[in-house]
């Protein structure tokens, strides 16, 4: 094997060693919330509206709830949450005190009651 070809190997592995190493200290700020909307029977509810706005800073991010009534947010700073879950024919739901923690999954299953979409039904979120 040729000098130069040892000098080009070398430089390749010093490389991937300082890449790799830099790749195991990054580190993940968020966490994500998920969770399904459901009314009183257990049916799911589909393209509701879910508004995820952190406490402490006023972060909002939106979603909708799939066509099984699942929801993810997904990158949310940690940090304390009030989720709002909406949908025509029901009243808002709120619930408060949801909190997200870094690298961790944060569920929050809502149950929809029907009623006027004026009306808002407020849940304090407790620790599990």
């Amino acid at each position: 094997m040729g000098e130069a070809m040892k000098h080009k190997l070398s430089g390749l592995l010093l490389f991937s060693l300082l890449f790799a190493s830099c790749s195991a200290f990054a580190q993940k700020y968020t966490g994500t919330l998920l969770g399904v909307v459901k009314d009183p029977s257990g049916a799911m509810v589909p393209n509701a509206n879910i508004t995820v706005r952190d406490t402490g800073t006023n972060f909002t991010r939106t979603a909708k709830t799939n066509s099984s009534g699942e929801y993810t947010v997904a990158e949310m700073p940690a940090g304390v949450y009030e989720v709002k879950a909406s949908a025509p024919s029901f009243r808002e739901a709120i619930i408060k005190g949801v909190e997200v923690h870094v690298s961790s999954n944060a569920t929050v299953n809502v149950t929809l009651q029907p009623g006027a979409t004026a009306e808002v039904i407020t849940v304090e979120a407790s620790a599990v």
